[in-house]
């Protein structure tokens, strides 16, 4: 009975009738976009670029500047920026008081490990000895959580 059943079911498959498509490739090729010419590309590049430079300007904060870096250091996008990139981490280790580092209390050691890490990356000779008054202050901190 079970090769009767199979012998039965027809080969062919049944279609849903779908209408043909109304897009013809030969009209689709004939579209234009201003987004594919390379002319557009690079002046949007361009626009982006001065746009991050103009963010080194606002970024009034060492911690903002700092988050900056690191953050255009994690896109790899570094390259582009090392100028700003130099300025603002010279006038961040000219910086006499880095207890100024961050506004709020809790970014305090935040702070201080990305000022360090970014300013080791970039070959700059700090000492850990500059940043006591984080373990002074995260000392009493850690001592109420207990």
């Amino acid at each position: 009975m079970n090769s009767e059943v199979c012998n039965m079911i027809p080969d062919q498959r049944q279609s849903a009738h779908y209408k043909p498509n109304i897009w013809k490739f030969d009209f689709l090729q004939s579209l234009n976009s201003k987004y594919e010419e390379e002319e557009y590309c690079k002046s949007r590049a361009e626009k982006l670029k001065e746009d991050v430079k103009q963010l080194f300007v606002e970024a009034f904060e060492v911690l903002s500047k700092l988050e900056l870096i690191d953050s255009l250091m994690k896109l790899g996008l570094s390259n582009l920026f090392e100028e700003e990139i130099r300025e603002a981490l010279d006038t961040i280790a000219s910086m006499k008081n880095i207890e100024n580092l961050c506004a709020v209390e809790e970014d305090l050691l935040y702070a201080t490990a990305l000022y360090f890490r970014l300013l080791r990356q970039h070959g700059y000779e700090i000492s850990p000895g500059t940043h006591e008054h984080v373990n002074n202050s995260r000392a009493d901190y850690f001592s109420e959580d207990v």
